[in-house]
């Protein structure tokens, strides 16, 4: 796998997005990335729903390899996840999971966050070790460890996190792949003519509309 390889993905995915129109939250890092300018009014389809189209880029680059454990979840929809009591809602919700795969007989789950600011709380519950979230899935795969962290593609390496831990950067995430690939190339790809192309298009679509 290399950085060409990459961007194809990333390219097969962009293509199957479909129009989203609901607001987004205004702080993105997805705009830098593509090297274009934030339009005064963001879209979802674009800015939180490019954080979904990024977190399939890498379910697919998981999937080339044949670790991933996703299909052995719960599925709703097209979604993968477990069931587990949520506190808040003081009730059984379905948590859809991003990234669960396996390396060297250990189990790793992701949660891919763009935006570290943002929505804090549900990604913490989501990768703590000691949490429902987390004791589902050892249930369901019965299995006693399971490695989880936060992933964070706009940083290349692993840093500590006042209030989520342990946040993975992109360039180790390639790594424990073991995939000769880092930031350097996935900045590569947000900044290729040919995806910001394909992401102005579909911005003129839906401003314009």
């Amino acid at each position: 796998m290399d950085k060409h390889q990459l961007l194809k993905l990333f390219i097969s995915v962009l293509t199957d997005k479909k129009k989203n129109k609901k607001p987004a939250k205004p702080s993105s890092k997805i705009w830098p990335w593509l090297g274009l300018p934030a339009p005064e009014i963001q879209y979802q389809s674009i800015s939180v729903t490019m954080g979904y189209l990024v977190e399939d880029l890498h379910n697919k680059l998981i999937d080339t390899l044949n670790v991933s454990l996703l299909s052995k979840l719960h599925k709703k929809g097209k979604a993968f996840g477990v069931y587990a009591f949520n506190p808040q809602e003081e009730k059984v919700v379905f948590n859809q999971l991003d990234h669960l795969f396996l390396i060297n007989d250990i189990v790793y789950l992701r949660e891919s966050k763009l935006n570290l600011d943002l929505d804090n709380g549900k990604s913490r519950d989501t990768v703590s070790r000691d949490g429902p979230i987390v004791k589902e899935i050892k249930k369901l795969l019965n299995i006693n460890f399971i490695d989880a962290a936060i992933l964070h593609p706009f940083s290349g390496h692993s840093f500590q996190h006042s209030q989520l831990g342990l946040v993975e950067g992109i360039s180790d995430f390639y790594s424990l792949l073991d995939l000769n690939l880092t930031i350097d190339d996935f900045i590569w790809i947000g900044s290729h003519p040919e995806v910001k192309n394909l992401v102005n298009q579909i911005w003129k679509i839906e401003t314009n509309s």
